[in-house]
């Protein structure tokens, strides 16, 4: 018996890892991006990499023989990849263009306030009072991120707002996502069909608005150290935290899936600091702390919960 109730509390368990793992993973791309954007063109990134993830994400499939899924899911996922990450990713990477990455990922915590509401409108799942207020603490954590945010380095409002139209694009989307998860779990291959989505969105952007005068003409003197970071937002950030985040949305409420989010703050703020050079105050690290907290405290709460259901 209590080999079984270790067994239970372990799969629990599970898809709270998967989004923290998926969410340090996702902390990192704004830096990663806006430190790829210094030498490869901004329609170019994003097609590249979205096409190098969903190659990755296919051989894998097939060698796992997970090929036959893709009749059964059908193509819902492709149509949700159009959008996230593919319309989605194309906005991000202006608006990174124009804003600092710390701005980014402050913005980014906002997701769990939009997708709270989208859950309950849309879903029918419940706000229960510890996602409240851990969203509402974590927006506090926010709102002192940004006033003070003089220090992140160059932004502008035309960025900040390509963010926000990102962030609830992003919760619009978790919606169909979320019921694609529910009737068909396979991540691998559900994240393998949206990338192709994604990558379809993003070759064709780059088609009618790219420089094809002389494509790629800026790769022969790219550096090393960009081939690498480009290659970590595809294989890594792309490809593993996609199929991470579907997992998790199978498992859990969209609600909870995007608290994590903000996590972002705490984890991105001081790498863009770091790699970038864009400083970091205290004022800065005294909210990432309340961003934290507001992540804690659902957590928490639902662990405690299970806790005495269990007995």
């Amino acid at each position: 018996m209590g080999g079984a109730r270790g067994g239970e509390r372990g799969a629990a368990v599970i898809p709270h890892l998967a989004c923290l793992f998926g969410v340090v993973l996702w902390a990192s791309s704004p830096t990663a991006i806006k430190f790829v954007l210094a030498e490869m063109p901004v329609w170019d990134a994003p097609a590249l990499r979205f096409g190098l993830a969903a190659i990755v994400l296919w051989a894998v499939a097939v060698a796992l023989g997970h090929i036959g899924e893709v009749r059964r899911i059908g193509w819902r996922p492709f149509v949700a990849g159009l959008v996230d990450p593919g319309i989605i990713s194309i906005m991000a990477y202006q608006g990174f263009l124009l804003t600092a990455a710390s701005h980014g990922t402050v913005i980014f915590a906002l997701m769990p306030l939009v997708a709270a509401l989208f859950g309950r409108v849309f879903l029918n799942e419940p706000l229960a009072a510890p996602t409240i207020a851990g969203a509402t603490l974590a927006l506090a954590g926010v709102v002192i991120l940004v006033s003070s945010q003089d220090s992140a380095g160059a932004s502008s409002l035309t960025g900040d707002l390509l963010l926000v139209g990102c962030v609830i694009l992003i919760c619009g989307a978790q919606i169909p996502l979320r019921r694609i998860a529910i009737a068909h779990g396979r991540p691998l291959v559900t994240t393998a069909i949206m990338m192709s989505g994604a990558a379809t969105t993003t070759i064709f952007a780059r088609l009618v608005f790219g420089d094809n005068s002389a494509p790629l003409a800026w790769a022969a003197t790219a550096s090393t150290d960009t081939w690498i970071v480009f290659a970590y937002t595809a294989i890594v950030i792309s490809s593993s935290s996609f199929v991470l985040y579907n997992y998790a949305l199978r498992h859990l409420p969209v609600a909870r899936v995007s608290l994590y989010s903000v996590l972002q703050t705490p984890i991105g703020v001081p790498l863009a600091w770091a790699v970038l050079g864009e400083r970091l105050s205290w004022v800065e690290v005294g909210a990432a702390v309340l961003v934290i907290a507001g992540v804690a405290i659902p957590v928490v709460v639902s662990t405690r919960a299970r806790r005495a259901a269990a007995g």
